[in-house]
């Protein structure tokens, strides 16, 4: 049952043995300081972590002389996850998982080893990737985040716990006490990492440190199976966070966009509204995802005409289709940086326009699309993609009759699957867009100012 697990063998002897069969394959300051083999370490497939990169080794065909050996630079991997074995005399595996910018096939972007548990440390793994990774620099200036727990609502109704219960809403716990957990009883932590931020939604944990996200997922009827998810935050393409609606619509909600393929694409996560800083975590993102400080462009006209000057059967034309207007920049950016804090110390709006309800905001540092939902518009979400997460951009004139609008594209990497080629036993797989193309922001021909100065995005 457990022949095909990886084992942990010698290191050192799995070095010597690799130069003496292929002597060019290894760097000559190359070093393996992990090694691992299938069937109980007797058979053809390895795993080499060396100093400079994950080596796999996979034998091909009949016998044991034709060999793949497949390469995977440290700087590459964005996220990788460790999981201990269950409580089950049955489950004797833990595994590795190691996603990478490289995309392999449609639902894994990176590679999976198993390993049997008795014959591995995935703590000294887990450290191993710590070590090896380049995680989180803060590159422009940091806002401080209250990083203190709200009290929790003792007068709240047991059908709202409930509902809390049935949504699996998390709360915000101190930030102190996982942190000395995850250094102490499961050491997946750097020693000189700190947890900013903790939530805990039934038995599972999200939290945000200065170097990653992490989620730690608890498995099984025991509960002993333990998946930690590390991820960069340099994988971040987008992030959401919105508010409570009125009435039984009582959570906050947070989204993240990663450029990964497969289950790890999209976080989501509820919160409940009133024990859980919505805010600090909108802001611990801006920290680390929006990146360097910029100065605000000289020369924009970001005035705006102040709403929609059109009016007659134009005006009721533009309205039906939600077209935006440019609106006054400076009205809006004194208005995010206190109701709500959206704004990054640092950060300078630069045009601002609104639909119907929805506002778009262009930044310094981002796209920024404030979306009203509901009929009372109370439950508002507020999308952010940093600029330097955008590919391409266009912009499109609008026609002579009945088209009266001007749009600008905005294409992203979320979500995009390139295709794959086709083989002699199957064929070619078709590139699926996905999000690719977030944003199309149409204006009235006669309002539109981005037009006139294309440069200027």
């Amino acid at each position: 049952m457990n022949r095909n697990k990886s084992c942990q063998i010698d290191a050192r002897d799995a070095e010597n043995e690799l130069r003496s069969q292929f002597p060019k394959l290894l760097h000559r300051n190359e070093t393996i300081e992990l090694a691992f083999r299938d069937k109980n370490g007797k058979g053809r497939d390895s795993e080499y972590f060396t100093s400079h990169r994950m080596l796999i080794q996979d034998g091909k065909g009949f016998g044991s002389k034709r060999k793949h050996y497949r390469s995977i630079p440290y700087d590459d991997i964005v996220c990788f996850s460790i999981q201990s074995k269950g409580g089950s005399f049955l489950d004797t595996d833990s595994e590795l998982h190691v996603h990478t910018k490289t995309l392999c096939d449609r639902y894994e972007a990176g590679i999976r080893i198993d390993f049997l548990a008795s014959s591995v440390d995935m703590f000294e793994i887990q450290q191993f990737f710590n070590r090896k990774i380049s995680w989180s620099t803060i590159q422009g200036t940091k806002d401080y985040i209250d990083t203190t727990p709200p009290p929790m609502d003792q007068k709240e109704s047991k059908a709202g716990k409930f509902m809390d219960w049935l949504g699996d809403n998390a709360t915000q716990i101190d930030a102190s006490e996982v942190e000395t957990k995850l250094k102490t009883e499961y050491p997946v932590l750097l020693a000189d990492e700190k947890v900013d931020l903790a939530y805990k939604h039934g038995r599972d944990t999200t939290l945000f440190t200065d170097q990653r996200m992490m989620v730690i997922d608890v498995k099984g009827w025991s509960g002993k199976k333990i998946q930690f998810i590390s991820l960069r935050y340099d994988c971040i393409q987008g992030f959401k966070v919105q508010t409570a609606g009125g009435g039984w619509d009582r959570d906050t909600e947070l989204t993240i966009h990663t450029n990964l393929i497969g289950h790890h694409y999209t976080f989501e996560q509820d919160f409940r509204k009133n024990n859980a800083n919505l805010w600090a975590i909108q802001k611990h993102l801006c920290n680390h995802v929006l990146g360097k400080d910029v100065e605000k462009l000289d020369g924009l006209d970001c005035t705006g005409d102040g709403g929609f000057a059109t009016s007659g059967i134009f005006g009721m034309l533009q309205n039906l289709v939600n077209h935006q207007s440019p609106i006054d920049a400076t009205f809006i950016n004194a208005s995010l940086r206190e109701n709500p804090p959206i704004l990054h110390s640092s950060e300078h709006v630069e045009f601002a326009f609104q639909g119907y309800r929805d506002i778009t905001v262009f930044t310094s540092k981002r796209l920024l699309r404030i979306d009203k939902k509901g009929l009372s518009g109370k439950r508002v979400e507020y999308y952010s993609i940093p600029w330097e997460k955008f590919v391409a951009f266009g912009i499109r004139t609008s026609g002579k009759y009945i088209d009266f609008d001007t749009e600008v594209l905005l294409y992203t990497e979320m979500g995009f699957y390139p295709g794959q080629a086709g083989t002699d036993n199957s064929p070619p797989i078709p590139a699926e867009p996905e999000e690719s193309c977030l944003y199309v922001i149409e204006t009235y021909k006669h309002q539109n100012k981005l037009s006139k100065q294309p440069n200027q995005l």
